[in-house]
């Protein structure tokens, strides 16, 4: 298949750690799970300001003397490549797919070092990606082990949660570092992360861009707490992630398709290119029964008695119900809230009287507020499923003509 991979290590004053980890990568029987036999590598050193820089080189002319070149790149086995100072770990990893797109490498091996990681355990991740050569694989890490911070276990969970909010795709372990990337996707795809919430974006953006994410079962080792180096800072960091997951989720509200380069290369699924778009959206995935039901939910929640928690139940939905993400926001968004109030409120006054409401004003809503907010819950209630399924027959049938029709307009 052509597949080249380079070991990318992001390094950030960890020389007590790299060598072991450097070596537990040379250390895999020549042929055993690289294309040419040899693996390469590339340490970025992000402007470390301990031994590394001695370290490093000492670390370089052993393994470059003791391994043969790679005959796939043409370069010594181990290299280095220095930012002056420290710019983040996301920007340690995107300097290293430049470096690997230079050089021809269609993967990137990403892993920590920390010495969290097990080497051994990259010829599993090789080989899901040989399967799955178009998507990212991520060594979710074992938990079961003893050790594991607290701070650990909620980060898995939180980033999980929100993962499942902006794009509806499972991804066990979205903080794990040790991945293997196509290069070409961190070219394409544009990135505001540089530091430790990169890993997060990188996944949310690639899912939205229509990559899969794969996981395998990978070992971690945790050192006791005493000996734990950790450049995490709790404040900052935090407080990144947790504008980061605030922009990714009012994006993800937002109901416009999103480019999709792993489907055409280009991105050419867009709102400037309606008819093309709307032939790619009605996929076999995409059916008009799929058009239909993520009709009814988004009807129904915004006619329901929910306002304020309509967009969050909307993402919710998406997500856990696997609805047509573009259109069910484009509903949502079209629905206008007050008339759905009105419309309610009168089917409600209907099912308490027997007659419409005639006289409406602000006035007289205003002077028999709890009458009406009492006929608004019970007519929202009874009026949520009607209109929906009028709304989502609509839509069913306007898509059954779409898919038969629409892709012969388009060629035309």
């Amino acid at each position: 298949m052509g597949l080249t991979y380079l070991v990318v290590i992001p390094l950030f004053n960890h020389a007590a750690n790299i060598a072991a980890v450097v070596e537990g990568i040379f250390a895999r029987p020549a042929g055993a799970c690289w294309p040419g036999g040899t693996p390469a590598a590339l340490v970025v050193n992000d402007g470390s300001t301990d031994d590394c820089e001695e370290v490093l080189p000492r670390l370089c002319a052993s393994l470059n003397n003791a391994c043969r070149a790679v005959p796939s790149a043409a370069l010594r086995p181990l290299n280095v490549l220095r930012h002056e100072r420290n710019l983040g770990k996301g920007a340690a990893i995107l300097s290293g797919a430049a470096w690997a797109a230079a050089r021809g490498f269609s993967h990137m091996i990403t892993i920590d070092a920390d010495g969290q990681h097990y080497p051994e355990d990259i010829p599993a991740l090789m080989r899901e990606s040989a399967l799955y050569p178009d998507s990212i694989i991520v060594g979710s890490r074992d938990f079961g082990t003893g050790r594991v911070p607290v701070s650990s276990r909620f980060g898995r969970r939180f980033s999980w949660f929100w993962m499942r909010v902006q794009t509806g795709v499972d991804v066990s372990d979205m903080q794990s570092g040790f991945r293997i990337y196509p290069v070409q996707l961190l070219t394409c795809l544009k990135f505001t992360e540089k530091r430790f919430a990169f890993e997060m974006e990188v996944l949310v953006k690639a899912s939205w861009a229509g990559f899969r994410i794969r996981t395998v079962p990978v070992r971690v080792h945790y050192p006791p707490a005493a000996e734990r180096v950790s450049h995490f800072k709790l404040f900052y960091d935090n407080f990144r992630i947790t504008v980061m997951n605030t922009k990714l989720t009012l994006r993800a509200l937002l109901p416009v398709p999103f480019l999709q380069y792993e489907q055409d290369g280009g991105g050419k699924i867009s709102v400037l290119r309606p008819i093309g778009s709307l032939v790619r959206l009605l996929d076999d995935t995409n059916t008009p029964l799929r058009m239909g039901f993520s009709t009814f939910v988004a009807v129904a929640v915004n006619t329901l008695p929910l306002v304020g928690l309509q967009s969050p139940l909307i993402l919710l939905a998406i997500s856990w119900l696997k609805l047509n993400r573009a259109w069910t926001l484009a509903v949502h968004h079209a629905l206008w809230t007050p008339f759905l109030i009105a419309l309610s409120v009168e089917c409600g006054y209907f099912l308490r009287n027997g007659e419409f409401l005639a006289e409406i004003s602000w006035t007289k809503m205003a002077d028999e507020l709890p009458a009406r907010f009492a006929e608004w819950l019970l007519g929202s209630i009874v009026l949520a499923p009607l209109l929906a399924l009028l709304c989502a027959g609509a839509v069913f049938l306007a898509a059954v003509f779409t898919k038969r029709y629409c892709k012969h307009f388009g060629e035309d």
